[in-house]
Order: C-alpha cells, then sequence, then structure tokens
C-alpha cells in the first residue's frame, strides 16, 4: 500500500513570533535559531498546503523533557540539546477545527493593567433579579398556607336544589374509515383504497467531506469521511371506509327543581320508535341512557356568608332546609364540603 500524499503543517516561533514556518523542513526558526515548539503549530489555510514529496512517516514527534523541542519517533537523543528520549510520549496532535495560536498581546501600562485587574461591582440587574425570585418564593408559599389552613365554622341549609338528565339515543347507519385489518365484522358497503399510513428512512447515498489529520510529526494527510444520508419514504397501506350501524346522541333533557317543592325525578321524554331491550335493534329506533345527576345545597354562615356544596344523593337528601352543620373554611374563603 503506498504511502498517503502528506502536507507541511506550520508553526510559530515562540521567541521571535514569526509565523507560517514549515513544520517539517523547518524544525528550527530561521530567523532566531529557537527549536520548534509542538504546541504552535496549526494548519494552514484550505487551497494553501504545500505538498512534501517522498516523505515516509516513522511516527509522531516526542517532546524533549529538558528543552521542549519536538524530535523525530526515530531519534533517540534529543537534536537540539542532546537529553535522551527516556520514555517520552508523543506530541500533542492539533484538531482541523482548531484556531492557529493568537498574536501575543502587546503590553499594557501597569496603571491600566491594575484598573483592567480590579474587580467590578456586581451587576444591579442580578441582585434585583435575586430580590424578585425571593419575593415571588414568598408569595407563593404565603398563597399555600392561605390554601392548607382550615378552621371550622357553623352553616344553615337555606336552600336544596337538584337536576337530572338523560339522553335520547338513536340506532342510526353512519359513515366510518379505518385500516382495513381493523375493519369491524358489522361493516357494510365496504371499499377500499391504498392510503399513506406512516412513513420510513431510507438509504439515499452518501455525504462526503474532506477531513485534515495531523499526523503529529509536523506533515498531514488528507481523507474522505463519509456519512450515509436518509430521506423519508412512505408507506402506503389498505384503508377502507364502509357504512355501520350504531347507537348515537340524538337528543338530551333535563329536569331541575328544588326542596320542597320538587321531589327529584328523571325526565321522560317521548320515544317515537322504542327499543325493547334485549331484541334486534332496528334502524330508526330510540332507548334512553342515564345522564347526570347533581345535587346541591345552599348554605349560609353567621355573617352571612354564602356557600353552595355538591353532595351524594343519599347526603343531600338526609338534610333539610334550616339544617345547621360544621364546614371546614380554608383560608383562602372556599369551603371543604365533605360532612
Amino acid at each position: 500500500m503506498s504511502e498517503p500524499i502528506a502536507y507541511q503543517m506550520l508553526w510559530r516561533c515562540s521567541k521571535c513570533q514569526t509565523r507560517d514556518l514549515r513544520a517539517l523542513t523547518q524544525r528550527f526558526c530561521p530567523h532566531c535559531g529557537a527549536a520548534q515548539d509542538p504546541e504552535q503549530r496549526y494548519f494552514p489555510p484550505e487551497g494553501q498546503e504545500v505538498e512534501v514529496q517522498g516523505h515516509r512517516y516513522v511516527g509522531a514527534d516526542w517532546p524533549c523533557g529538558y528543552c521542549e523541542a519536538a524530535n523525530s519517533a526515530a531519534a533517540s537523543f534529543c537534536t537540539h540539546c542532546g537529553a535522551p528520549r527516556e520514555g517520552h510520549g508523543e506530541v500533542r496532535r492539533v484538531s482541523d477545527t482548531a484556531s492557529p495560536p493568537p498574536a501575543p498581546e502587546a503590553k499594557q501600562p501597569a496603571a491600566a493593567a491594575t484598573a483592567q485587574a480590579a474587580p467590578s461591582p456586581p451587576p444591579t440587574r442580578r441582585t434585583w433579579g435575586r430580590w424578585l425570585l425571593a419575593g415571588m418564593a414568598a408569595l407563593l408559599l404565603g398563597w399555600l398556607a392561605l390554601y392548607l389552613f382550615e378552621r371550622e365554622v357553623s352553616a344553615t341549609v337555606v336552600g336544596q336544589s337538584w337536576s337530572r338528565s338523560v339522553v335520547v339515543e338513536q340506532y342510526q347507519a353512519q359513515s366510518a374509515s379505518d385500516w382495513c385489518e381493523d375493519l369491524p365484522a358489522d361493516a357494510y358497503h365496504v371499499s377500499r383504497y391504498q392510503a399513506q399510513r406512516g412513513s420510513r428512512e431510507v438509504e439515499d447515498g452518501q455525504s462526503c467531506h474532506t477531513v485534515r489529520e495531523d499526523r503529529g510529526d509536523g506533515s498531514f494527510v488528507k481523507r474522505e469521511e463519509c456519512q450515509t444520508r436518509w430521506r423519508s419514504e412512505p408507506v402506503y397501506a389498505a384503508r377502507c371506509d364502509y357504512r355501520i350501524k350504531r347507537w348515537q346522541p340524538l337528543r338530551s333533557e333535563t329536569w331541575r327543581g328544588t326542596l320542597p317543592q320538587q321531589e327529584p325525578q328523571w325526565p321522560a321524554p317521548s320515544l317515537s320508535q322504542r327499543w325493547e331491550p334485549g331484541s334486534v335493534a332496528q334502524l330508526g329506533q330510540q332507548r334512553l341512557t342515564t345522564g347526570r345527576e347533581r345535587y346541591e345545597l345552599q348554605l349560609q354562615g353567621p355573617d352571612g356568608q354564602a356557600w353552595r356544596c355538591e353532595l351524594p344523593q343519599p347526603e343531600w337528601a338526609a338534610l333539610a332546609t334550616g339544617s345547621s352543620l360544621r364546614l371546614r373554611l380554608r383560608g383562602t374563603g372556599g369551603v371543604s364540603c365533605g360532612l
């Protein structure tokens, strides 16, 4: 297998700040003679890479433990100071996304540096934010205390009201639609067609881009990195439109009253074609189903406060107008109606 094409990494001299030196062929700065610092390596701009002819890769460089110069993996002694390798590991490799080492910052006057180092006062907005959060927490705790706090009060029943409702249902033919595999057994006039039921992800080629990889010896190579591209594809299934016979709400009727004038009763609406339980339902027949029932007490406190309580029918019927009872009054003003 042939060697991949190698390109020069660049480096910046830490001593004289000379930039764009070639990391593979310029191991020392041509301006001041300083040894190459592997921490100062970086990739050249796209399109400005310099190819290295005949370069043989022997491994990543190792940093000298005495002078920190970068040395070839094939060298047993530092080419700058002569120190032995003594088990030093590889230099740090540079990521293609890393920025080039920044230029050194200009020195500031001592007074300006001192002023810049002085801590700034905490922002006022943050302080106000803390006070606002503390206030909201206090309000929430206060509201919870009012809601959970209860005390007993005496109340008198000043009225009793009730309401009862029924629903008239009719046996009707209706149109419906469903996936054919879920078709009801009593469906009729069925028509089938294809419809989109969902989607699935399928491969749609690859997206590739060039990746530059630092080899750690002052050179880098290029390689293609590809990822599978996906697209959404519809999934079709058999859909069925059909007719089916079902009981459907037709209308409701409600009766209301108060004790002792009207005792609770269920409405008795007229049915045009009554269905008899146990018989086979025919189109157009009607039946009654029990709706909602509601029983409410009107209560008055010793100071004229008025409350309403909804109770189950047995507890509601056991009381009478003028009866006294004890209620639990919340701090928010509402009452707990459980007797």
